[in-house]
């Protein structure tokens, strides 16, 4: 096994701590920020997303769900994928 560089402490104490305060607080802004874009979306586009994104259904079992076609089911998802892009952009 090679010897560990000079630097090795150095480079080590650069490594982010992942459960540092602030990666803590970060992560929730993101969660947050996130909630309050899909509270504003339309309402047949928050369903589809969520329907998607956490139930991990298939546009035609969103259809079901929701009534809709297919075709419908991806234009809504596409909308409001969109909204959430321009939303959560930095």
């Amino acid at each position: 096994r090679p010897d560990a560089p000079e630097d090795g402490d150095e480079l080590a104490a650069r490594v982010p701590d992942p459960d540092s305060p602030e990666r803590t607080l970060s992560d929730f802004e993101q969660r947050r920020r996130l909630q309050l874009a899909l509270e504003e979306l339309p309402d047949d586009q928050r369903e589809v997303v969520l329907l998607r994104l956490e139930r991990e259904l298939s546009l035609e079992e969103i259809g079901e769900i929701t009534g809709v076609g297919r075709e419908t089911v991806k234009s809504r998802l596409r909308y409001a994928m969109d909204k959430l892009r321009a939303r959560l952009r930095p």
